[in-house]
């Protein structure tokens, strides 16, 4: 009876190692290259993991700006708000559950879109469309991105394999490349702005 229990108990084991062996990882195009974010600091693109969930509260900051993600499912597709402040000016906006926001800064008008267009358990793909105008002059950031979960299911890249940035006034300059930021889980819960450990 007990090398019974024994081997019943093994075969369960066994075959639960394989069923997570078939659970495969999001694919990312390239994760371990180099690339550097509008020239300032050079970051490699996590490797995507299954781990963890959406559901919860996620934050980015750097020297230039500080970002928060909650993301929330409803009939189990997930939903994503973006709030973006910078640091270095008045600049920030807060999107709706659609993923959009238009505000005002100083004499300038912003409208910025993050819209979703593949929604999947381990991996959410999109557009990103800003455009701050002011005058004759103008900023432009656009381009697909690609969010994943990545090592224990806590951290998250938000990759763009191509973002192009375009500044207009009485000259235009423009800067394109792939940028990837890593945001890390704050909490489970909808945590407010003001309690993020910025």
């Amino acid at each position: 009876m007990r090398a019974l229990v024994v081997s019943l108990l093994a075969s369960t084991l066994v075959g639960g190692l394989a069923a997570a062996q078939q659970s495969e990882p999001p694919v990312v195009p390239n994760p371990t290259e180099q690339f550097t974010d509008w020239g300032r600091v050079t970051q490699t693109v996590p490797i995507p993991s299954n781990e963890g969930v959406w559901d919860g509260t996620w934050f980015y900051v750097s020297r230039d700006r500080r970002m928060a993600l909650w993301f929330k499912t409803e009939n189990g597709v997930p939903q994503v708000k973006l709030r973006y402040m910078s640091v270095a000016s008045l600049e920030g906006f807060e999107t709706d559950w659609e993923g959009k926001a238009s505000y005002t800064v100083r004499e300038a008008t912003g409208n910025f879109s993050l819209g979703l267009k593949k929604r999947g358990a381990d991996s959410i793909e999109g557009r990103w469309d800003w455009v701050l105008e002011a005058g004759k002059g103008a900023r432009v950031e656009e381009g697909d991105f690609h969010m994943y979960r990545t090592g224990d299911g806590r951290y998250m890249a938000f990759y763009f394999d191509d973002l192009k940035r375009t500044v207009r006034g009485s000259k235009e300059g423009v800067a394109s490349g792939a940028v990837s930021l890593t945001f890390i889980k704050v909490s489970k819960r909808l945590v407010l702005w003001d309690e993020l450990p910025f």
